[in-house]
């Protein structure tokens, strides 16, 4: 969550991240749940264009990559997140709980990013992923 962490933190994850490749080592990590969020990683690294790029100099954006919510991408952040072959958790209760905004699913696969469902543990009221899926996707 790079809110929460330093440059030197996300540079040492991207290492572990390569490092671990033959292990099978995965990575799961959060990008523009809110706008919120968004603004303070803005201000936060504000020598990279945009959330998923502070991600992508550290070396966080692999094909072993998913990114939970990315419900308030960038037309750019999308298609690097599909060159980088990552995946993308779809939290609907969590993003209805939390009031956080709709993820556009359909618009990302279109796009070719792969689009997977997730329940976010504490952010929603349930965490059973089965009862998701008679959510909105």
């Amino acid at each position: 969550f790079a809110p929460s962490c330093s440059r030197d933190t996300l540079s040492n994850l991207g290492r572990l991240l390569a490092d671990g490749e033959q292990d099978g080592l995965l990575c799961q990590t959060h990008i523009s749940e809110n706008k919120n969020e968004v603004e303070l990683v803005k201000q936060l690294f504000p020598e990279c264009s945009s959330y998923a790029h502070v991600y992508d100099v550290h070396n966080l954006l692999t094909p072993r990559t998913v990114l939970a919510h990315a419900i308030h991408l960038t037309e750019d952040e999308i298609a690097l997140i599909k060159s980088r072959e990552c995946g993308v958790s779809h939290c609907p209760t969590s993003n209805m709980a939390l009031g956080s905004g709709s993820l556009w699913v359909r618009h990302l696969l279109d796009e070719g990013v792969k689009v997977g469902l997730g329940t976010d543990v504490s952010g929603g009221y349930d965490v059973n992923v089965l009862e998701r899926r008679g959510w909105r996707v």
